[in-house]
């Protein structure tokens, strides 16, 4: 989590206490983002086929600490899409959601 997830760049920049990166680094891991890919990981180990859809890019960080999903599941082998090229996926199928 300290190395692989974490941009370094922006770390460097706003030159972090230790205690300033962990409580950051916890918040990361407490959100609903890390979250999605902590249950996306826990499912994969399950032997289930997982696609994560997110609308986030690879692209433009936005000067966050931490980088973002489609990043992070690239590194984990999480698949990723979009909810434009779910829905094309399964074009011509009856989804019933509830």
């Amino acid at each position: 989590m300290n190395n692989n997830f974490v941009n370094q760049i922006v770390k460097k920049a706003r030159n972090f206490t230790e205690v300033e990166f962990e409580s950051e680094k916890t918040r990361f891991i407490e959100s609903a983002d890390m979250k999605q890919v902590i249950l996306s990981l826990n499912l994969k180990a399950k032997g289930e086929r997982v696609v994560l859809v997110t609308e986030e890019t690879e692209s433009n960080n936005d000067n966050k600490l931490f980088k973002k999903i489609p990043t992070i599941c690239k590194e984990l082998e999480i698949g990723t899409m979009t909810l434009p090229e779910l829905i094309a996926k399964y074009d011509g199928i009856d989804i019933d959601f509830q």
